[in-house]
This record gives C-alpha cells, sequence and structure tokens, in this order.
C-alpha cells in the first residue's frame, strides 16, 4: 500500500533561491546524489603490465578482486586486441568490475572495465575480444570510431587479432538474451553504447550484415571451452556480504534496510549509500543511514535539513511534510537544484530518524518530470523494511558452475535436473549462447547458472 503523502508542515521553510552548489557538500545522506556516471566509453585502459588499478571513477562498484587469474586473462585478450588499433601507442589496461549489471565501458584516464556479469553471461573469448575491441575502437576519439562504426572497428580489431568473428554476432545475440530477460541488466550498456537498442532491435538484419562482412574468417573455430574454463565458479548476480538482489527486493544489510527496485531499474551499492538508477530516463535514488548525531525526530531532522539547504545551493519549493510510511513517521522535503550543466533537478528527500541512524532516501529527476514522479517516490520510501535478524545474515554467493554433456541429455532434460523445470531449457540454452530447438551435442561443455537466477 503506497504512503499517504499528507502536506502538514512542521513550519513554513523559505523557499530562497540560491546559487548552485557542487553535488555532494556536506554530509552524504543530507546532500543530492551527484550526476549518474558516465558508463559510455571515453577511453581505455592499458595493455601492459602495471600497478593495481585505481577504482573506476562513479562507477559504483570495486574491482573483482576474487579470482586475480581472470582480471589477468581478461588483460591477455585486451593485450592481444590493441596493437590492432590506430592509437595503438595508447596506455591501454583492462580490469574487471564487481558489477552485476552486464555492460563494458571505457574511461578518460586509459582504463576498459569489463563487468563480472558480462563475463558470466559471455560463452567464448572471441566474444570477450569483440567486447573489448569496441571499447577501443570508441576510446580512440577518432574518426573511425564515431557512434556506432566503433561496433563495426572493434569487430576488425578483434578479427585481425586472429578471433572469429561469430564472437561479435554472438555477444549481439547474448544482449538481446539479457535485454528479454533481465532488461535492468542492461540498463548501463544502453545508456552508454549509441545505437545499440536499433540494433538489438533489427537483431536478424545485424547478424546477416556481420556474416556478410566476416568473409573467410566466419569459419574460425571459437575459443569456447577454455574461456569457459576460465569463468568456472563466478559469482552471478548483485550479491556480496553488504547485501543482495533477489528478485525485485534489494537487502542492504550493512544498512539494516531492503527496498524494492522499481522495474527496469539496477542498482550500485556504494560506501556511503544505496544507489538506485534509471539511465535511460536521468532517473536517480539513493538511501543513505548515516549516524543521527542530533537528538530529535525524524520532523526536526528535515527541518534542520531545510534550513540550511540553500547553504548547499538548494531552493526549498515547499514546506516540510508529513509523510505516514509502514515502517513509521517521516518526514519529506521538495527541492529543486541546478545540476553541472545548470539544469534544473528536482530532488526529494524522505527523513526517518530510527535508533541512533538517520534514514535518507533521495529522489532526484528531471525538473519536468516532477510531479509526474510524486507517486514513484512514494512507492520507493512505502516499500522500505526493517531487516530481521534472519534475513541480516549474509547470504551465500550464487555461481557458475560448468557440466559436459551426456549421451541422450537435452536443454529440457539438463534443465529439469539442474534447474529445477524443464521449462526453463531455452534459459539454459541462452546462458549458453544456443537455441533451445539446437540439441546440445555429447562431450559439449556447458554453463549451468545458479537457480537464483530465476527467482
Amino acid at each position: 500500500m503506497a504512503p499517504l503523502l499528507a502536506l502538514l508542515a512542521f513550519s513554513c521553510v523559505s523557499c530562497v533561491k540560491s546559487p548552485s552548489a557542487a553535488a555532494g557538500d556536506g554530509d552524504p545522506a543530507q546532500a543530492a546524489p551527484s550526476a549518474p556516471p558516465a558508463s559510455s566509453a571515453s577511453s581505455a585502459p592499458s595493455a601492459t603490465a602495471t600497478p593495481k588499478a585505481p577504482e573506476p571513477a562513479g562507477a559504483g562498484a570495486g574491482l573483482y578482486t576474487e579470482k586475480p587469474e581472470l582480471s589477468a586473462y581478461v588483460q591477455s585478450v585486451g593485450t592481444k586486441v590493441v596493437p590492432r588499433a590506430k592509437r595503438a601507442g595508447r596506455d591501454y589496461r583492462f580490469d574487471i568490475l564487481d558489477s552485476g549489471d552486464v555492460n563494458v565501458f571505457s574511461e578518460e584516464s586509459g582504463h576498459v572495465y569489463v563487468t563480472r556479469a558480462l563475463l558470466a553471461r559471455m560463452s567464448s573469448e572471441d566474444e570477450m575480444a569483440a567486447a573489448l575491441g569496441r571499447e577501443i575502437a570508441y576510446s580512440g576519439g577518432s574518426k573511425e570510431s564515431a557512434g556506432s562504426e566503433s561496433e563495426a572497428v572493434g569487430l576488425k580489431y578483434a578479427r585481425d587479432a586472429g578471433y572469429s568473428p561469430r564472437g561479435a554476432a554472438d555477444l549481439l545475440r547474448t544482449l538481446a538474451t539479457v535485454r528479454t530477460a533481465e532488461p535492468a541488466r542492461l540498463e548501463r550498456w544502453l545508456a552508454g553504447h549509441s545505437g545499440s537498442a536499433a540494433r538489438l532491435a533489427n537483431l536478424d538484419a545485424e547478424l546477416a550484415r556481420m556474416k556478410e562482412a566476416a568473409g573467410k574468417a566466419i569459419d574460425r573455430p571459437l575459443k569456447r571451452d577454455p574461456y569457459l574454463r576460465r569463468i568456472d565458479g563466478i559469482a552471478v548476480g548483485w550479491v556480496g556480504p553488504s547485501g543482495s538482489l533477489k528478485g525485485a527486493r534489494y537487502t542492504d544489510i550493512r544498512r539494516d534496510f531492503s527496498i524494492l527496485v522499481p522495474e527496469g531499474w539496477t542498482i550500485e551499492p556504494q560506501e556511503a549509500a544505496l544507489v538506485l538508477l534509471r539511465p535511460s530516463d536521468d532517473l536517480r535514488a539513493e538511501v543513505a543511514a548515516p549516524a543521527n548525531l542530533r537528538p530529535g525526530v525524524s520532523g526536526d531532522a528535515a527541518l534542520d535539513f531545510a534550513r540550511r539547504a540553500p547553504e548547499q545551493g538548494y531552493e526549498v519549493t515547499k514546506p516540510v511534510g508529513h509523510a505516514a510510511l509502514p515502517i513509521g513517521d517521516a518526514a519529506i522535503v521538495t527541492l529543486h537544484r541546478k545540476d553541472e550543466s545548470g539544469a534544473v533537478t528536482s530532488v526529494r528527500k524522505m527523513f526517518q530518524v530510527r535508533f541512533d541512524r538517520l534514514y535518507v532516501v533521495t529522489l532526484v529527476v528531471p525538473v519536468e518530470r516532477e510531479e509526474e514522479t510524486l507517486d514513484l517516490f512514494m512507492k520507493l520510501t512505502g516499500s522500505i523494511k526493517w531487516l530481521t535478524p534472519q534475513e541480516a545474515v549474509p547470504p551465500s554467493v550464487p555461481r557458475m558452475s560448468l557440466e559436459t554433456v551426456k549421451t541422450g541429455e537435452s536443454w529440457k532434460s539438463l534443465a529439469q535436473e539442474r534447474l529445477g523445470g524443464d521449462w526453463r531449457a531455452a534459459a539454459l540454452a541462452a546462458w549458453n549462447g544456443r537455441d533451445a530447438t539446437e540439441a546440445p551435442s555429447p562431450g559439449m561443455l556447458i554453463k549451468i547458472p545458479p537457480q537464483a537466477v530465476f527467482e
């Protein structure tokens, strides 16, 4: 049931226009979230052995460190592809981002990041080479890599490095599968890769075009089994000691709450807050729970923030209001603020004091969408639940495993035995880059995703 939002003013707060201030001023729970990170390719990482890579700026997830040998493998594949680029003299580096989103992107610092989720979904080294080649092409900044041409240029880089063009075609099929089964996991990719949505919408035509352009190289064998053995046991989904996503609900163990993630949104568990994003619509929310250093109730915290808001570049646009939520009474502050580009954004904040913490839910949207997103804000805040002792225990990590197909086995029989039902046969085949109508051959090495993926 959506919370009843009643604008019962605790006090009248003046709506004073103030000059904009840099995002992130003051307490993280009392500042508007920073602009969504640019996951689109802008630059790429190094292809030579270098010291430990820095954390990607604004990526919302740290580097994947569980299997150093897998990180070294990604680096080695990138190293093979880099010399084919016209700007091969640039210092590139390739790293894995510990993220449950399917994505690959690059930064101005010269790093290319491929996510753990994309590695789990791909089925050959050729696919990975195509993905990395695309980022190398895009990060070059030259005419050859402008816009959607970077896809074709990246394919050329991978092909010239000895990889099969079928890897690029398989990558496109993988993305199409994810878009159908888990669209939220592809939000970052679509927001950062211009033209990808159109290509996926015309999948058959794109695959035919790629096959025609590949020439004789299309007959090269895929480097499939060695790749699969490298990713054996990789964690799947958004899960870790600080929280996990199951279905549409994210459990934040670190901050002792859970929340429903809106359909089509993705998440970024960060140290200071849980961030929720819908990049395609420029929507961003976050939940922070800093220590509550000031005595008082939720309304006091909201009024205190509203009084200081002009100092941080906000314009308070409505009196502080009251919200009756399932978790208790809360206070609401509605504001406007200019972002770095000068555009005005609408910012809503919910404040609730609980024990020694101040919970703050922030929603940032384009100002023209302020009224239509009120219901979204109410549903977000209304979906929050406090954790029980049983829910506050770190979950077991769902992992992918490998299996060799035996004579007589089919996608249906494998799905029935490993995934709890033959109706998951098509999904199992898709996870392996195959169609369910194409029977797996005896001796074929296949991925078995954890059942948690389908829950």
